[in-house]
């Protein structure tokens, strides 16, 4: 699951929507989670012309093997990068205050960055650390859904949203 995600995640991916699948992303958070109080507009002029997607990143020195599944940094060039954590349970819980850690990590590697955590449900369970937004699989089959139906893709890359999409919806029993 994470790769894809990562795929579409990617404003450089092969599946040629650019941005398209990350904006979508981060304004579903944005409206799923008004309790955590995101400042719609730095969100909405984000630059992600130099933007890096990692996946399964490790930090060093912790003593544990823990790895966070996909991290996005699209760095600004007035300087004031902007840093996006996700945490995809599909059929695993949260581990021991996870969450929790996670964001210390990346609060002590980027303290100066606008930062954003996605913990990402099937079950639409909440993170321990309640500084991570949820969004359930249901919202990452409609923006499949909307992608699909607003975006042009070469063959290969809308066979395998389309093949995506299906699995979201086993996932949610549909």
């Amino acid at each position: 699951h994470s790769n894809v995600l990562a795929w579409l995640l990617d404003p450089h991916g092969s599946h040629g929507m650019g941005d398209e699948f990350l904006k979508l992303f981060i304004s579903r958070v944005i409206k799923a989670n008004p309790v955590l109080k995101y400042d719609v507009l730095k969100w909405c002029y984000l630059d992600t012309s130099d933007c890096e997607v990692q996946r399964e990143k490790h930090w060093q020195n912790t003593g544990s093997r823990d790895s966070l599944d996909i991290l996005i940094t699209a760095y600004q060039p007035h300087g004031l990068d902007y840093v996006i954590a996700v945490e995809n349970k599909v059929k695993a819980s949260e581990g021991q205050d996870q969450t929790e850690k996670y964001r210390r990590h990346i609060e002590q590697e980027c303290p100066a960055a606008v930062k954003m955590y996605v913990f990402l449900t099937a079950k639409e369970e909440k993170p321990s650390d309640d500084r991570w937004a949820v969004l359930s699989y249901k919202e990452i089959y409609e923006m499949l859904d909307h992608v699909l139906n607003h975006c042009s893709f070469s063959r290969e890359a809308e066979l395998i949203i389309n093949n995506y999409r299906k699995v979201c919806a086993e996932i949610m029993g549909i």
